[in-house]
């Protein structure tokens, strides 16, 4: 008897498409209250969702060993659940609340210094968001007196690289990694996260990307170099 060509454990099952998505950047262009895309599960009521909308963007890290999934125009888009129907605002125990716009108002305080910030205050900029578990309550255990965490799952807002950072110039690195000189112009000039950095064209043009990132030219090819 024997087990092959398969997963053997749920946990390996494929996410599939933007599901696989673990952190993505790009410019914040929408977020509104809809109507749920997706049936509601047997027995509860339909929830509205947030609909958030990112354009020009760029997904960075997705789940080991998935493919890296193709935006149509730029665009990532996703939900979550926000309130059931016919109710105003989102409990406060939501990921919406929890994770979502808790991260928000972290991050206007850190970057821009609002006390007050929240939101609005990231509308049309360019910002990084990553999928983490967050603990949104406790729930009480049946016939035992300790409580369980209840967790959700979904984007939250992290900084956003610097482009002198060591993480940026190691996802640049990645980007060209295998690549011929000629090739890695193209990424460098057409990619959403270089295109607009002039020392980073002209280094691609001039084959010196070795000067500003950890790789090295074997053979007319550029590879990862972290040694």
């Amino acid at each position: 008897m024997s087990i092959e060509g398969i997963v053997t454990r749920t946990k390996d099952a494929s996410k599939g498409g933007f599901r696989a998505v673990l952190k993505i950047e790009g410019d914040l262009v929408g977020v509104k209250r809809a109507a749920s895309p997706f049936e509601p599960e047997v027995g509860k009521k339909e929830r509205d969702q947030v609909e958030v909308t990112l354009d020009n963007a760029v997904i960075l890290k997705v789940e080991d060993e998935e493919e890296m999934p193709e935006l149509t125009d730029g665009k990532f888009r996703w939900w979550m659940g926000y309130a059931e129907k016919g109710k105003e605002k989102a409990h406060a125990n939501t990921f919406y609340m929890k994770g979502f716009l808790t991260s928000a108002e972290n991050l206007v305080k850190a970057e821009q210094g609002k006390e007050d910030g929240g939101l609005e205050d990231l509308m049309n900029t360019r910002v990084t968001l990553e999928r983490q578990d967050i603990m949104l309550f406790k729930r009480k255990i049946q016939g035992k007196e300790e409580k369980e965490e209840v967790f959700g799952n979904n984007f939250v807002f992290v900084p956003t690289e610097n482009i002198n950072s060591d993480s940026f110039k190691l996802t640049v690195a990645k980007m060209i990694d295998g690549q011929n000189t000629q090739a890695a112009i193209r990424l460098i000039i057409g990619g959403d996260r270089t295109k607009n950095l002039p020392e980073y064209r002209e280094a691609a043009k001039n084959m010196t990307l070795n000067e500003l990132v950890p790789v090295k030219v074997v053979d007319g090819v550029y590879k990862l170099d972290v040694s």
